[in-house]
């Protein structure tokens, strides 16, 4: 008797221990769940990169970090980005900087300025072996975001009503070309002009301005600019544009050392496919614009190239001067690039 009680209790006891650790194993079986913040629509084509990130994501940790996408005009306007997810409003996101000059102004930089190189391996080599990725990581710190990735989007070109035979042919033109782009377009005594993308067709048609400098190739593609100014000019203006994946500093320490790991590598898996679909898509625009009339202006002789890559570094430094983390970016870059003689 005495023994079939001892045996009752000892089951007992087990019983209520199990019961006491069952909200600890759910708790330990439920996945983290975070939003990411999109700055496309769910739309357009792009979107199905980032559903293939997010679920990279998901199947690379197991379940058990699950990020659900906030696609443009679902919650969080693009020029409120960096903000939400410094706040925590949403746990990630990927902001165009420039939206954000003023709040941290090396994003301007990392997004990409004229001049920088389009060749891919050497932009991983700037971003990774410069310095250029500590830089940005002890900026996006000071204000509590984690600098997880960059991605990278195809260079800038410019497209216009004439044809370019020289650079001197840039001489007095009216070119649609925001901010580093329109500082280059000076050295070479063009009118840089401000339009918000929508307007820049009817400009072009009417003759408000003579070319627009900056947009990718699938933008020329997209907007129909081609119809307008048949001139494609082929050197590129910036070698790629960048926008980074960044992370709410409380929701990434929140991740253990194996989930930060597996969430990088995801990072780095999007990285890819990015480039191979911009690669693919700018190919498909180009070879449709060519089909429906658009000409390419000739190659700038190699003296001209290398004027023109020495008109957009010369804006550099007027970015450098923003603060001290601009500085020192534009210094490991220059560093770099000197080092190891990139284009």
């Amino acid at each position: 008797m005495k023994n079939r009680i001892r045996i009752m209790m000892v089951l007992f006891t087990f019983v209520f221990a199990l019961m006491a650790m069952q909200p600890a194993i759910m708790a330990a079986d439920q996945p983290i769940k975070w939003r990411m913040a999109i700055l496309y629509p769910r739309a357009t084509e792009y979107a199905k990169v980032y559903l293939d990130f997010l679920n990279y994501i998901k199947v690379m940790s197991g379940g058990r970090l699950v990020v659900d996408a906030v696609f443009d005009g679902e919650g969080v306007p693009a020029p409120q980005m960096f903000g939400s997810i410094k706040s925590g409003l949403i746990e990630m996101g990927q902001p165009w900087m420039p939206l954000h000059a003023g709040e941290i102004p090396v994003g301007v930089i990392e997004a990409g300025l004229p001049g920088m190189p389009a060749d891919y391996a050497a932009l991983w080599g700037i971003y990774e072996k410069s310095g250029l990725k500590d830089v940005l990581r002890k900026a996006y710190g000071e204000q509590g975001v984690y600098w997880a990735a960059e991605i990278f989007q195809p260079a800038c070109y410019a497209i216009t009503k004439k044809e370019i035979k020289s650079l001197e042919d840039l001489k007095n033109m009216k070119l649609r070309a925001l901010g580093a782009y329109g500082k280059m377009m000076r050295e070479f005594g063009a009118s840089p002009v401000s339009l918000a993308f929508g307007e820049v067709y009817t400009s072009l048609a009417t003759g408000v301005v003579d070319g627009n400098v900056g947009s990718q190739i699938t933008d020329f593609r997209d907007a129909k600019f081609y119809e307008v100014a048949k001139w494609f000019f082929p050197l590129p203006v910036a070698g790629y544009q960048a926008a980074p994946i960044l992370v709410n500093m409380k929701a990434w320490n929140k991740l253990s050392d194996e989930l930060k790991m597996i969430f990088e590598a995801a990072c780095y898996r999007h990285a890819v496919d990015m480039r191979v679909y911009c690669l693919i898509n700018e190919r498909a625009a180009f070879k449709e614009m060519q089909a429906a009339g658009m000409k390419v202006s000739p190659m700038p002789s190699a003296e001209e190239q290398t004027r023109w890559f020495e008109a957009g570094r010369s804006v550099w430094d007027d970015y450098a001067a923003a603060d001290k983390h601009s500085a020192e970016a534009i210094k490991v870059i220059r560093a770099f690039i000197q080092e190891y003689q990139i284009k």
